[in-house]
């Protein structure tokens, strides 16, 4: 089983996972963290009910995106944050800050089993997903804030990705 993972962590009834990290349900998931029920998922983090995503962060129910940020349900789409166009530089510039958060939402309860174990050690029918809310409910303060701060903020697709309060 170890060998089909491939260096893989908290992978729950999923195929063809490389390299990725908390992935569940899903398929073809490549250098990616935090991807539930999604398919063709490449070098991307924070992805939820997708298909086709790439170099992205934040997307929920999105078909075919390649460098979003907080993106819901949008098709066929590059260079993109809360579903506004931007250019390069922006993606850029707004990625790199998301990533020195150092935040991915959890969508199982994966962490919480391993503990200090190896991850081959922890009891897998015990692995289980959490409601989305949940999986993004530890996003820090400063990192929801920065968002705020961005002209292209959008409260309800916020809310709708993170379901919010």
């Amino acid at each position: 089983w170890s060998d089909a993972v491939n260096e893989s962590n908290a992978v729950n009834r999923s195929n063809a996972v490389n390299e990725s990290n908390a992935v569940n349900e899903s398929n073809a998931v490549n250098e990616s963290n935090a991807v539930i029920g999604s398919n063709a998922v490449n070098w991307s983090d924070a992805v939820n009910r997708s298909n086709a995503v790439i170099g992205s962060y934040g997307i929920k129910r999105c078909e075919a995106v390649s460098k979003c940020i907080f993106c819901y349900e949008i098709d066929s789409a590059k260079l993109s944050l809360f579903n506004k166009k931007i250019d390069e530089e922006k993606f850029e510039t707004v990625f790199s800050k998301i990533m020195s958060f150092e935040y991915l939402p959890n969508w199982n309860n994966f962490y919480e089993l391993k503990g200090d174990l190896d991850w081959y050690r922890i009891a897998f029918p015990e692995l289980m997903s959490v409601k989305n809310k949940t999986a993004w409910n530890k996003m820090p303060q400063e990192m929801k804030d920065y968002l705020k701060s961005l002209p292209e903020y959008d409260e309800k697709i916020f809310k709708e990705i993170t379901e919010e309060d």
